[in-house]
């Protein structure tokens, strides 16, 4: 489906596909009275403005939530394993 804007002006005929479309909007219904009318909901509304809160942040640290420690050398060891894991899989290329 082409674009109507497109396909008018790119008409040779551009009035007579102009005078078609005006006959057409009429046979629809449309007058040349018709006109668009101003969209009120585009007026400028004041709504009321919701203020942020002020946050009072600690200058100094303070008590943090029980966390547990992660043991970095497990994870590498995880980590690590898996990655070879991964290579020691044959890829699906090789079924081939």
């Amino acid at each position: 489906m082409l674009n109507l804007s497109y396909v008018i002006t790119s008409s040779a005929d551009f009035y007579g596909t102009l005078d078609k479309v005006v006959d057409g909007l009429n046979c629809a219904g449309f007058s040349s009275k018709d006109y668009r009318v101003k969209d009120t909901a585009s007026e400028d509304v004041e709504s009321p403005v919701e203020t942020a809160a002020q946050i009072d942040m600690p200058i100094f640290p303070t008590e943090t939530d029980d966390i547990p420690e992660v043991d970095i050398s497990v994870l590498k060891a995880k980590i690590e394993a898996s990655i070879q894991n991964i290579e020691d899989t044959p890829s699906d290329k090789s079924i081939e």
